[in-house]
């Protein structure tokens, strides 16, 4: 796979998905469809995502614990009972603080790879729109055919965001 380097990112080249979606419809196969040969190839970013989501997410399901165990531990009247006490809000803390930098890493991530993705979209179509025959764009209105494949790959990007920023939270949360 080709990649184009810009600034400190690469932008992947997504052309071979074409000609394999091309491939398997000459061969009269059922398409799996070029959204989920991007989700495959994608699935890496996409397990790091989700790892980073659990991480982010761990004070949430934390906090029901530590508060079930604060509520123990005064119910109890143990001599030690400040000292536990000191510990579990100890643990709230770093937890509830640590929360808002790991967002913020977590969203950085996904709207790298998502504009990522996006950006080797329209650069493999503009490239495959360059490659068609003058007679093609003399016959066919160009901004029609440009229109549609860039709805195209609006379709495309909404269905990678709903997956990762939807499907996998929701995925995670029903566990």
């Amino acid at each position: 796979m080709e990649t184009t380097k810009s600034n400190k990112h690469s932008i992947s080249d997504y052309e071979h998905l074409f000609r394999e979606a091309e491939e398997q419809e000459s061969k009269k196969h059922h398409s799996n469809g070029i959204p989920k040969m991007l989700l495959k190839q994608n699935s890496i970013p996409m397990i790091i995502s989700a790892l980073l989501y659990i991480v982010k997410s761990l004070a949430i399901w934390v906090i029901p614990l530590i508060t079930a165990e604060i509520i123990n531990i005064v119910t109890r009247n143990d001599a030690d009972m400040s000292r536990k006490l000191l510990i579990c809000a100890a643990i709230l803390v770093v937890l509830l603080l640590s929360n808002y930098p790991l967002h913020i890493v977590w969203s950085k991530y996904v709207d790298q790879k998502l504009r990522a993705v996006s950006a080797g979209l329209k650069t493999s179509l503009i490239r495959k729109l360059q490659h068609l025959s003058i007679t093609y764009h003399n016959e066919i209105e160009s901004g029609k055919v440009q229109s549609k494949f860039m709805r195209d790959i609006e379709a495309v990007e909404m269905l990678c965001n709903h997956v990762v920023k939807g499907v996998i939270p929701c995925f995670l949360q029903a566990i």
